[in-house]
């Protein structure tokens, strides 16, 4: 049978034509493929969680046309789903810097910065644990670290998220290492009572946020006014409020005495006027005059043998609770 030569070459044409394109296509493709190949790896890379692909698969086509048709419509959605994936990912997380405050094996002080991405609504435990992975901290404990929103305030707490805390990406937190901490609070009346508290503090803590970090777990109690002290109620030992808990000698399971402080009323005979004082009960009377001295010592001089006495009845060289001195009393120095 004769076929007219002109319909088949233009059959043969068309067919190479359609072909040719389609190749060419999916050349195109292919380079979009390999060049995702890269930045996948570059991600992987980066920590984002994305595995490089190797493969796509495309199901059994019966063409080649097909078959490539498919393999670009595969290539698509997949590239489709690794870009939605990255922007939910920088769409939700955080970059939280962290500087991280360790000691060498000799005592000194280090300190590391880190970036670590992480979702507002991870717990502060979890970027505890995202920078003790950065930082190769191996066996990690969680519990001798803790997160910190400049240094006025104590280590937020574990449970809490981040966004709930006040991490919110923006400026720098701290990631310091804890110590153990037992508070005796004397509040009852003359400090016969005591109330225990355990608490974790860090070396650089200031008395201010020492106070702040334990004033929770005593509600009713303003601590601004009472006195610190490194040991037991009647250790001699205060601490002195413009140093950190370190350089006052605390250490790792230190004993911390909380005295209530009274204020007494203080007159001196040819001075005019009345000086209040803040002073513990155990405070001894010789202690006392010495500290009235201190402020009317431009007007008068106070010898050790001048008396001291509440409502006519002389005090004796003993501590102010011993000789029944309270809150508000007013004591007389008279020569």
């Amino acid at each position: 049978m004769k076929l007219p030569l002109a319909p088949l070459v233009s059959l043969l044409f068309g067919a190479s034509y359609l072909v040719a394109n389609t190749i060419a296509y999916s050349y195109n493709d292919y380079n979009e493929l390999d060049a995702r190949y890269q930045i996948d790896d570059v991600l992987s890379e980066r920590g984002f969680g994305l595995e490089a692909r190797e493969t796509i698969d495309v199901p059994f086509q019966p063409s080649l046309r097909a078959f490539l048709e498919e393999a670009v419509t595969a290539h698509r959605r997949s590239v489709s789903e690794d870009e939605g994936h990255i922007e939910a990912r920088n769409g939700n997380e955080i970059m939280v810097s962290v500087n991280l405050h360790t000691k060498d094996p000799n005592g000194a002080k280090r300190i590391a910065a880190y970036q670590v991405p992480v979702l507002p609504t991870a717990k502060v435990s979890d970027l505890k644990q995202a920078v003790a992975t950065k930082a190769n901290i191996s066996p990690f404990n969680p519990e001798i670290y803790g997160i910190l929103l400049g240094k006025t305030q104590g280590p937020l707490e574990d449970q809490k998220t981040l966004e709930n805390a006040g991490v919110t990406g923006s400026g720098w937190v701290d990631m310091v290492e804890m110590f153990t901490v037992d508070v005796n609070v004397y509040v009852a009346a003359q400090n016969a009572r005591a109330y225990p508290v355990t608490v974790q503090v860090y070396s650089d803590m200031m008395l201010p946020v020492f106070r702040k970090v334990i004033q929770p777990r005593l509600p009713g109690i303003n601590l601004d006014g009472y006195e610190v002290r490194l040991g037991e109620k009647t250790s001699k030992i205060k601490l002195d409020e413009s140093k950190t808990l370190t350089e006052n000698g605390v250490k790792n399971r230190s004993q911390i005495a909380f005295i209530a402080m009274i204020t007494v009323h203080a007159t001196v005979q040819g001075v005019p006027g009345t000086f209040d004082l803040r002073v513990t009960p155990d405070t001894t009377v010789p202690r006392f005059k010495k500290m009235v001295g201190e402020k009317v010592k431009d007007k008068v001089t106070l010898k050790p043998k001048c008396k001291a006495s509440v409502d006519g009845r002389v005090l004796l060289d003993r501590t102010l609770s011993a000789n029944g001195v309270i809150n508000g009393n007013k004591i007389e120095i008279t020569f």
